[in-house]
C-alpha cells in the first residue's frame, strides 16, 4: 500500500485493548393504582447490564425523543417522560378508561401506531378504577312543575373528589331522563367535582337519571355512560283562582273615618 506520491505506507495491526458493549433496557419501576381522569406518576428507568441507571439518550436514537404510551380500548394516548434526580423518568398518566391498560416506551407521539424505525417497548400495565358517578340530594320527593336542582358528585376509587384541578382533560356532561319524565339536559361544573343541572318536571312519578360525561376536542372520549339513580315526582294541583265579590263595575262603600 502507498500514499499518493508512492511512498510505501506501513500498516499497523496491533492489539490496543478491548472494550465492552453494554446492553441497557427500560424497566417499569412504579405505575400507582388510579382512577379515570386521576393522574397517576408512572416511574420507569433505564438500567444497563450492571443494573446501573443510564441517560435515555444512551437507550435511543440520537436525537429521539422518548414517551411513554397508555393503550386503551378507545386508543393510544402518550405522556411526556421527565427526567429526575435520581436518574429515573416520570410521566404524569392520566387514564380515561377503566381497566387494565399495558404501558409502553416508544418514540411515536402521535399515538397513531408504530413507524419504520420507531421504538415500542413494553414495560407492564395500570390498573385503573372506574369513575364513580353520585346523584347527590334528591332522597326527598321533588314537586311537580317546581325546579328541581340535580346534582353529581365524581368521584374516585377513595370515595374523594375527582376535581378537575389535576392537568386532566376538559370534560362535558350532560344527564337523560326516563320515566315520568323525559328530557335531556347539560351540565354544569360548579368545582369540586360538583356537576349541576335544573330541570321542571312537568309529570309525577319516579324520574330515572341517566349520565355521560366524555372528553371535549377533535377526538372526543365517552369516559362514563350510566344510570346514576332515581328520584320522586309528587303531584301538584294547580288552582285558578278568581274574584266572585265585588264585581267589576260595583261602588263600594266606606264605613271608616277619613283622614282629613
Amino acid at each position: 500500500t502507498q500514499d499518493p506520491k508512492g511512498n510505501p505506507i506501513e500498516l499497523l495491526n496491533e492489539d490496543k485493548g478491548e472494550f465492552t458493549v453494554s446492553i441497557t433496557r427500560p424497566r417499569l419501576v412504579e405505575a400507582p393504582a388510579t382512577t379515570v381522569l386521576v393522574p397517576s406518576q408512572v416511574r420507569i428507568e433505564i438500567t444497563d447490564d450492571q443494573s446501573r441507571r443510564v441517560a435515555p439518550e444512551v437507550f435511543t436514537t440520537l436525537g429521539s425523543q422518548l414517551y411513554l404510551a397508555l393503550d386503551e380500548p378507545q386508543g393510544r394516548q402518550t405522556f411526556s417522560l421527565q427526567a429526575q434526580q435520581d436518574g429515573s423518568l416520570l410521566a404524569s398518566v392520566v387514564p380515561l378508561e377503566p381497566g387494565d391498560h399495558s404501558i409502553a416506551l416508544t418514540t411515536d407521539q402521535s399515538g397513531s401506531g408504530v413507524g419504520s424505525g420507531a421504538l415500542d417497548q413494553p414495560l407492564g400495565t395500570l390498573a385503573v378504577a372506574p369513575l364513580a358517578v353520585q346523584l347527590v340530594g334528591l332522597d326527598d320527593p321533588q314537586p311537580q312543575y317546581g325546579t328541581v336542582k340535580v346534582q353529581l358528585h365524581l368521584l374516585d376509587r377513595d370515595g374523594k373528589p375527582v376535581t378537575g384541578a389535576n392537568p386532566a382533560p376538559a370534560l362535558a356532561g350532560d344527564i337523560t331522563l326516563t320515566g315520568a319524565v323525559e328530557s335531556s339536559h347539560a351540565l354544569q361544573s360548579e368545582g369540586d367535582g360538583l356537576w349541576t343541572a335544573t330541570v321542571r318536571p312537568e309529570k309525577s312519578g319516579n324520574v330515572n337519571v341517566g349520565a355521560r360525561f366524555s372528553t371535549t376536542g377533535d377526538s372526543p372520549r365517552t369516559i362514563f355512560n350510566a344510570q346514576v339513580g332515581t328520584f320522586e315526582v309528587t303531584a301538584t294541583t294547580l288552582l285558578s283562582l278568581a274574584v266572585i265579590s265585588p264585581k267589576n263595575g260595583d261602588r263600594l262603600a266606606y264605613n271608616g273615618i277619613l283622614p282629613f
